[in-house]
């Protein structure tokens, strides 16, 4: 009985141990992904960030492509 009772003892704490490096390894990838939340989050401001200067840039081609040539028209 005594035996029983050690052995059950030992695997008790080996489970507790294996709760605690579970709980350990948890709370690191709650950390972990946290980080990368913040981190997607400020590559998708950057992106937006250059999408708007793209867009501009889009948009000043296309003043410049419409505005009449007079200038060449002279130069020819």
């Amino acid at each position: 009985m005594l035996k029983s009772i050690q052995f059950l003892e030992s695997k008790l704490a080996t489970l507790l141990d294996y709760v605690r490096q579970l709980q350990l390894s948890n709370q690191q990838l709650r950390t972990q992904v946290e980080q990368l939340e913040q981190e997607k989050s400020a590559l998708r401001e950057r992106m937006a960030q250059a999408q708007t200067r793209i867009d501009k840039v889009i948009q000043q081609l296309n003043a410049e492509a419409s505005k009449p040539a007079d200038s060449d028209s002279e130069h020819a």
